[in-house]
């Protein structure tokens, strides 16, 4: 069993610098291979996903309710170092609204590209084109493990192994196959290979779009989403095959884009479910 330190874990310890610097900095996540996963839930998804993690912070007073002993024990179980920290210093090292007080330090999810190549002819994909907001591309890789698409490619943007993405995707992180490209014209290549598999190149615009009811969406797609304001760069949006709007009632002029593609994903799932009976 690892050792738990009866000592607390002091600020000017290595360990805290380290996570400050994880949780500000997407390229020392990505020279580290490392993320961070804050609260109670989120911990039981990663162990859940078999996701390797290195190393728990974990607050004293979480340890003194039956759900932080309960996690304690299987964590301990696991053979994963544990340390406690005191509720002010594990409050500072997380940004959520309402801190849980537990911490891991854990692998980043491995994926190589692969699942973009080796998926299904028929399945769907969802590609990122400079979205901003960490917490949207983190509500973007729930909807896209929700409806059943193969994987999600972020072009650009925040960074979806971020700890406020990491928590909106509500632990569909670890179980998607999720990608990074440099930016949107990184992606001219992928899509064109995707196109070139028989894939449908489909942008997702607020306006003059085909109402996304009327195609078929049943066959392969790759779905392009934008950035907030900005949507999809004019270079890429010029080379899909066609756009999708979804039409919107009153004087409403668009909706959130992780909201967007849960309507035209899931309204692709339902498609390739009655296309099989």
């Amino acid at each position: 069993m690892p050792a738990e330190t009866d000592r607390p874990l002091g600020r000017a310890n290595p360990l805290v610098a380290r996570i400050r610097r994880l949780a500000r900095s997407a390229a020392d996540r990505e020279r580290s291979g490392l993320i961070l996963v804050e609260g109670i839930k989120l911990a039981g998804e990663a162990l859940d996903a078999g996701i390797e993690v290195h190393e728990a912070i974990v607050s004293s007073s979480l340890l003194r309710e039956e759900r932080g002993r309960a996690l304690r024990s299987r964590l301990s179980a696991s053979k994963i170092p544990i340390r406690v920290a005191a509720d002010s210093l594990m409050r500072s090292l997380q940004d959520a609204d309402a801190p849980q007080g537990i911490l891991l330090l854990a692998a980043r999810p491995a994926t190589d590209g692969h699942f973009i190549s080796s998926a299904a002819p028929g399945a769907t994909l969802l590609a990122c084109a400079g979205v901003q907001d960490p917490g949207n591309m983190g509500s973007l890789v729930r909807v896209a493990d929700a409806a059943g698409a193969s994987g999600l490619v972020a072009a650009g943007g925040a960074d979806p192994f971020g700890p406020k993405a990491v928590r909106a995707s509500a632990g569909s992180i670890f179980r998607l196959p999720v990608s990074r490209a440099a930016d949107a014209a990184a992606l001219a290549p992928l899509l064109g290979s995707l196109r070139a598999s028989g894939r449908i190149i489909a942008g997702a615009v607020p306006h003059e779009g085909r109402d996304y009811r009327d195609v078929d969406l049943a066959h392969g797609m790759a779905l392009v989403v934008g950035g907030e304001g900005a949507g999809i760069p004019a270079p890429l949006l010029e080379s899909m095959d066609l756009l999708l709007t979804i039409p919107l009632s009153g004087k409403v002029e668009s909706i959130n884009v992780a909201t967007a593609a849960a309507v035209i994903l899931f309204e692709a799932a339902r498609q390739r479910q009655s296309s099989r009976r």
